[in-house]
């Protein structure tokens, strides 16, 4: 039957979803189960922690993915200047989309920014250099293997791609902080990129694509915050 389903590809792209969602605490536990209490590392060791946590799940996802992510940088590969021109163009709407409905939601609720959002200033404030690793390297090839590769293997209909893809993709990025209703408006706008990242996805059929995105998306955001924050003191 067309567009049938493996069941067992069906479990592998949950067990891969629970992997991201669990796999922080997993490590934290047996790192306490032998001894290591979190609280009690300097900033520095808590930082080699964090980088060791995100390199393994980055080299585990490779591995669970492996055969896939060659084939799809192969496709990247040869052609990722006129793939990347001809998506920046997604990007730039995007980008306005998501500007637009965060003054809507910050000027209705009278807010400052997404709980997320401070939550990663606080990590650049903190550990920076980990930061600038965690969202710019980490969050685009964890993510889009996670929120795109992983649900396009599950999803074959681009509609029910976007949607879930954006909703999925907006939910983690407002489920770790919230804390009123509120805040949940903050699943739109990064919802809207979920969404165009996915889209970016299925019209290319690799997910390079997207992850190159993510990473010029975020780089930018970092270095806007790092200028305003260090340099003009904001």
């Amino acid at each position: 039957m067309k567009n049938k389903i493996n069941p067992l590809l069906i479990l592998k792209s949950i067990g891969v979803i629970f992997l991201y969602y669990s796999y922080f605490y997993i490590f934290i536990f047996i790192l306490r189960t032998i001894g290591l209490n979190l609280s009690n590392l300097s900033v520095t060791n808590k930082t080699i922690l964090f980088f060791i946590i995100d390199i393994t799940l980055i080299i585990i996802l490779w591995l669970i993915y492996k055969n896939d992510l060659k084939k799809e940088f192969s496709i990247f590969k040869g052609n990722w200047k006129h793939i990347i021109s001809e998506n920046f163009k997604y990007w730039v709407f995007g980008l306005a989309l998501m500007s637009i409905l965060n003054i809507l939601i910050t000027t209705i609720t009278s807010s400052d920014i997404a709980n997320n959002e401070e939550a990663v200033r606080g990590m650049i404030r903190t550990f920076p250099i980990y930061a600038m690793f965690s969202v710019c390297i980490v969050a685009p090839i964890v993510e889009e293997i996670v929120f795109r590769k992983t649900l396009w293997d599950i999803i074959k209909n681009k509609t029910i791609l976007i949607i879930i893809s954006g909703l999925l993709f907006g939910l983690v990025h407002v489920i770790g902080s919230y804390e009123t209703y509120i805040d949940l408006l903050y699943i739109l706008p990064y919802g809207v990129f979920g969404s165009i990242f996915a889209y970016m996805y299925h019209k290319t059929k690799t997910v390079f694509t997207s992850m190159s995105m993510h990473f010029i998306h975020n780089s930018l955001l970092l270095i806007i915050y790092i200028i305003s924050y260090f340099v003009i003191g904001g």
